[in-house]
């Protein structure tokens, strides 16, 4: 854990991979998921609208999932940091002139409805 899912706007399709690279290295340097066990999924929509169509907005969502078990402030420090990341790529596209919105969440799966092949050791 974690795996990471990054849902964004059809406009956003040939942008996305560089979101997911900032994310899983994050989630690598963290420091808090073994290596095979971080897993990142980018995918673009087929539609997508963000506001009123004028706006010609973009928007990008990050869903996490993560074991259960660790504290708040634990989960919170995990949050903030992959955030961090997030929030660093998407202001940059906005300095390039994207008018994007985004969201990222942090949620812990449920042990007694997951099941997992396991975590992948280096090759």
């Amino acid at each position: 854990m974690p795996h990471i899912l990054i849902q964004a706007t059809p406009k956003l399709s040939g942008r996305i991979d560089v979101l997911g690279g900032a994310l899983h290295e994050a989630a690598l340097a963290c420091g808090h998921f073994p290596d095979g066990g971080v897993r990142t999924i980018a995918q673009s929509a087929d539609f997508g609208l963000c506001g009123p169509r004028a706006w010609g907005a973009d928007y990008v969502q990050v869903l996490i999932r993560i074991a259960p078990g660790r504290s708040v402030e634990l989960v919170d420090e995990i949050a903030d940091t992959l955030f961090a990341a997030m929030k660093q790529v998407v202001e940059a596209w906005r300095g390039e002139g994207l008018h994007i919105g985004y969201q990222m969440e942090v949620t812990e799966f449920d042990k007694t409805k997951v099941r997992s092949g396991g975590v992948l050791s280096a090759p």
